[in-house]
């Protein structure tokens, strides 16, 4: 017999496990300013953001600028931007967060195992379950080199495992800021 309530329990499962076990999945987000021409920008310069140490995750910091300035180099030069410091249009800048974040979720036990039996399903509470993990997030930020105007905002976040190996780790990075800039309007 069909058992909705063991169905939701294994999707529920399914959800976290995809979610903690690094099934780096992005969700990115973008802020453009309507009134910039994009199509001025034909060359940038990278700069990091000054931050605050990253308390959550055991990095190395040196490792993590160079990944991040890399892919941020390469995805541009992809769209055909030049990295030049000293005739750059605009200026990138980006920063990394990471935070304890803990999550609520819901499973909805309505039907219980007994409605087979019933004209009418009986009522049963939900199951709630609090799930701690690390959020990562990556901001890049693109701003006009001469006037600080800003020009456009990309970010994207998802669940860090410290114990992915570094290479895994830097294939995400680079798969994170492709997925931002897919939407940079060059």
């Amino acid at each position: 017999m069909f058992n909705f309530q063991c169905v939701l329990k294994l999707i529920a499962g399914c959800v976290l496990i995809a979610a903690i076990t690094g099934c780096m999945q992005f969700r990115v987000t973008h802020k453009t300013n309507p009134n910039y021409d994009f199509s001025q920008i034909q060359s940038f310069e990278i700069i990091k953001n000054k931050q605050d140490k990253i308390e959550n995750l055991q990095v190395d910091e040196e490792w993590l600028s160079q990944t991040v300035t890399g892919a941020i180099r390469d995805t541009l030069t992809s769209k055909g931007i030049t990295e030049n410091p000293e005739q750059a249009q605009v200026i990138v800048s980006y920063y990394v967060v990471v935070e304890m974040t803990v999550d609520t979720i819901v499973i909805d036990n309505y039907y219980s195992n007994y409605y087979q039996y019933s004209a009418y399903p009986s009522a049963a509470m939900p199951a709630h379950r609090k799930i701690a993990y690390n959020k990562g997030t990556l901001v890049i930020d693109v701003v006009n080199k001469q006037n600080k105007q800003f020009v456009w905002r990309g970010a994207a976040d998802t669940v860090v495992r410290e114990q992915t190996e570094r290479e895994k780790r830097e294939q995400n990075i680079r798969k994170a800021v492709e997925q931002i800039f897919k939407q940079f309007p060059r």
